[in-house]
């Protein structure tokens, strides 16, 4: 994601069907801070977004920041001064001073979502979530919530029927991965664990590429017979098949949200040949791409499909006339 452009955001406009849902989006985005970078947060947002150190900010919303690299500094007034580092994610609380930067000396790439509605408050109200504890080191759960991150940006950029709808789902499982977090505060990371993580992370950000497991495996100081029996033992699939796994949801994405081709699709996940990507999305799923995106989007986009298909061929006749004179 941060490959492609170092910056994207939105901010979107709440409509009354949002609010009751009981969890609306406000704003959502990803960004790159270089090191030695003057100014933070970023210009070109909103007033009430944006902040100077020395002043610090109040919300009148929820945010997750999810800090991917990099290290840095927060500070709230519960929770007082901390410093930051890659892997750990942050929830802001609405009427909470706080602050926080990256350390100029790294910098740091991070991604943001900013929420409200009656069900985080309610969350707030009966303390699932306190304003004294709005660090969380997500260990393992970072590749989860980094993905959960990854569908929000493709779905905001997209933006498929009921995209609103589908952010607040999102949100909600980021908090159910934050909550789980906190019920299990203090439990130890074994080097398995890490291995799992580093490799999980490595997968996602590397998806569409072919990967060396043995020199992945080297670079976490383990044999790859190692590396492959603990992935497997954590998650029931070997790495290159947890990577198809993670190739086949990208995909499923990409027929929902777009109208790509397919041949776009297969190689925009790391397929070359669109008959082979054809095939095993058939094996795994039961139905075809094709049927796959009829299904999930309907007459809709069979509509528009036919529509589009009918314009170019009027356009392509039209020309054709034009040039014959």
């Amino acid at each position: 994601m941060f490959n492609k452009r170092p910056t994207f955001f939105r901010y979107l406009t709440i409509s009354p069907d949002d609010r009751h849902w009981g969890l609306f989006i406000t704003t959502a985005g990803y960004s790159r801070t270089h090191p030695a970078s003057a100014g933070y947060p970023p210009e070109k947002h909103p007033s009430a977004y944006h902040f100077e150190w020395g002043q610090g900010r109040i919300l009148d919303e929820f945010q997750i920041v999810h800090i991917v690299r990099g290290q840095g500094t927060f500070e709230s007034a519960t929770h007082g001064k901390v410093k930051l580092k890659g892997g750990e994610a942050l929830l802001l609380f609405p009427g909470e001073w706080h602050r926080y930067k990256p350390n100029p000396k790294t910098g740091w790439d991070e991604y943001w979502i900013g929420f409200d509605g009656s069900i985080p408050r309610q969350l707030l109200d009966k303390k699932i979530f306190r304003l004294g504890a709005p660090v969380f080191r997500p260990e393992d759960s970072g590749h989860a919530i980094q993905e959960l991150y990854q569908r929000a940006i493709e779905t905001l950029e997209h933006e498929p029927a009921g995209y609103t709808q589908i952010l607040a789902g999102l949100t909600y499982q980021m908090l159910a991965l934050l909550r789980a977090l906190a019920l299990s505060s203090g439990t130890k990371t074994t080097q398995n664990d890490l291995i799992v993580r580093l490799l999980k992370i490595a997968i996602t950000e590397h998806l569409a590429e072919k990967i060396d497991w043995n020199e992945t495996a080297k670079s976490l100081g383990v044999s790859y017979s190692t590396m492959r029996h603990v992935f497997r033992k954590h998650t029931g699939l070997s790495p290159h098949q947890y990577q198809i796994q993670q190739r086949l949801n990208k995909a499923r994405l990409l027929l929902n949200s777009t109208d790509g081709s397919l041949k776009t699709i297969a190689q925009s996940v790391g397929f070359e040949c669109s008959f082979h990507f054809a095939h095993l999305f058939k094996r795994k799923t039961g139905r075809s791409p094709g049927d796959w995106r009829r299904d999930v989007r309907g007459g809709n986009w069979i509509e528009k499909t036919s529509f589009r298909k009918k314009r170019k061929k009027k356009q392509t006749s039209d020309h054709s006339k034009k040039v014959n004179g």
